[in-house]
């Protein structure tokens, strides 16, 4: 069990999607309180396995919110002190569930290292920017993990339900 946990932090921390310090495009995200706004990739423990996860930012200031009643400048920090080290969130199957947490496989992580954010951004997005694939996938939720690491910001569009690439957002990989 603490095996695991140690492996999965040493892949969070090492991974090559995974930037050091915040990208601008991050520091967005963790200001967007839209209900259908920017997601947010973080480290997340479940079942003792550490493994990236997708959630919207409004999403996530609620776990933290419930948890400890955190205000919003406070959650920011935190949030950003988890990315920044690698540290997971300790979620529960009732959390991912009611929270809205979007799993990512870890074993694809290599093989999208291998791919930059524009043959990611071609490979997994129609011309219109929209995701061709569903946040349910676990492979389509590291996709777009790798990208918020690599400093593309995607958002849920609160109309359509479509996933879209955040084209306001300040991008470092498009």
């Amino acid at each position: 069990m603490i095996a695991r946990l140690l492996a999965g932090l040493a892949m969070v921390a090492c991974c090559s999607c995974h930037t050091s310090g915040q990208l601008p495009a991050q520091r967005y995200a963790l200001n967007d309180f839209r209900v259908s706004g920017a997601l947010v990739s973080v480290p997340v423990v479940l079942h003792d396995t550490v493994r990236p996860a997708l959630i919207m930012n409004h999403d996530l200031y609620g776990v933290f919110y419930d948890r400890e009643k955190m205000s919003v400048s406070r959650y920011r920090r935190s949030v950003e002190r988890h990315m920044d080290r690698g540290i997971p969130i300790t979620v529960t199957d009732a959390d991912v569930n009611s929270y809205g947490f979007f799993l990512c496989d870890p074993s694809l992580e290599p093989s999208l290292h291998a791919r930059s954010a524009h043959q990611l951004i071609s490979e997994y997005f129609g011309t219109d920017s929209i995701l061709d694939g569903d946040l349910q996938d676990h492979q389509t939720a590291a996709v777009v993990s790798c990208l918020f690491h690599r400093g593309v910001i995607v958002y849920v569009d609160d109309e359509s339900g479509a996933i879209l690439i955040d084209k306001a957002a300040p991008s470092a990989s498009r």
